[in-house]
């Protein structure tokens, strides 16, 4: 399946280093339309994910979730993406402008995927975050 937000990944995230390497990877591969690989190097870590930083965890569920909706994975997807929602919710700018509206593509994306998940369990992202930005452009 291949979703709106994920077209044009170029510059999406890669602002990892240091004590998570595995994550730099993982979004390369992303970037790289390797999605099976970013989704394989995650699942290998995923025991790790609760001794990241808020920002990291919410990257680690950002990167994963969109990486299992472009496979096909739609519960796996619902997960992640639900993670990182509510990760950026608790703390507002957990997740730069950029990924915001990638989540939020990856949210809208999930909503129409067969089956229509919907991450219900918490509020949107806030209208006024993703003002003027077409999920595609910001990933450019």
């Amino acid at each position: 399946m291949r979703i709106r937000t994920t077209i044009a990944v170029g510059g999406l995230l890669l602002v990892t280093s240091g004590c998570s390497p595995y994550l730099g990877v993982a979004e390369r591969d992303f970037v790289q339309g390797r999605y099976l690989e970013a989704s394989e190097v995650l699942g290998a870590h995923e025991g790790d994910v609760g001794g990241l930083s808020p920002r990291r965890q919410a990257q680690y569920g950002l990167v994963r979730g969109l990486s299992l909706l472009v496979l096909g994975d739609p519960a796996g997807a619902h997960r992640w993406l639900g993670f990182a929602q509510r990760l950026e919710l608790a703390v507002p700018g957990t997740l730069d402008p950029r990924q915001r509206v990638a989540l939020a593509g990856g949210l809208d994306d999930l909503a129409r995927a067969p089956g229509g998940l919907r991450y219900a369990d918490s509020p949107r992202l806030p209208a006024a975050d993703l003002a003027g930005a077409r999920p595609g452009a910001a990933l450019r």
